[in-house]
């Protein structure tokens, strides 16, 4: 399973973040989510993160980094 896998709902994408997200994949993690966002441009994106087991320090850097460049950015189905 893919780290983030996306969905598009009402013209929102949903960026759904999956398993574990730590030191050792959040580079991989990033560059997919913007990879994804630079295909869908026009969209607003949201956060899923119901399927997110663990997030570490460096996979909350990554969450930091997109608020930082969308203060509109919502995090949704966090435990």
């Amino acid at each position: 399973m893919s780290l983030v896998t996306q969905r598009i709902e009402n013209n929102v994408l949903y960026l759904e973040l999956n398993g574990r997200i730590d030191s050792s994949n959040a580079e991989a993690a990033e560059a997919l989510i913007k990879s994804i966002k630079e295909a869908n441009p026009q969209l607003p994106y949201i956060l899923d993160a119901e399927k997110l087991e663990y997030l570490s320090s460096a996979g909350l850097r990554i969450v930091l980094r997109l608020r930082k460049d969308n203060a509109q950015l919502k995090l949704i189905n966090v435990n």
